[in-house]
């Protein structure tokens, strides 16, 4: 995998900074999801490029189903906000998935910019949902 675009470093760099919040000042909930997103990057990364030489994207939607469930299970099971909303993007880019695989006349820049939208979403839902973790710790340790 090698990063050609603008586009695939600052997706890095993004990925990065928000699971870097998240495994350094996050609770279990954020960890994992954490690692779960660092995973569906790099397997979508590799796969990509497999997936557009034999014409399926069937591999990088499997990743995104995936990575929708283990955050759902996440928003199910933890008592934060954030794995809501992040589970709530990543549904948004399951159905556009879905969407070009029962129209592939859709417009190849609508899907890239909707899908790359709700993946900073969801990345930018874990930020916030650290960054507001770390922020409870550090009110509720002060004496």
């Amino acid at each position: 995998m090698t990063l050609h675009t603008f586009h695939q470093w600052a997706s890095l760099i993004v990925l990065l900074t928000s699971c870097g919040f998240a495994l350094s000042f996050g609770g279990r909930p954020e960890r994992l999801s954490a690692v779960a997103m660092i995973l569906a990057w790099f397997a979508s990364a590799v796969l990509m490029r497999t997936a557009r030489e034999a014409g399926l994207d069937i591999a990088v939607m499997t990743v995104d189903i995936v990575l929708f469930l283990v955050v759902l299970a996440i928003s199910l099971t933890s008592d934060r906000w954030w794995p809501m909303w992040a589970s709530a993007f990543l549904g948004l880019i399951v159905l556009v998935h879905l969407a070009v695989m029962l129209d592939p006349k859709i417009w190849g820049r609508a899907y890239f910019a909707a899908s790359n939208l709700f993946s900073y979403l969801t990345m930018f839902a874990l930020l916030i949902g650290s960054l507001s973790r770390a922020s409870g710790q550090r009110q509720t340790s002060a004496p």
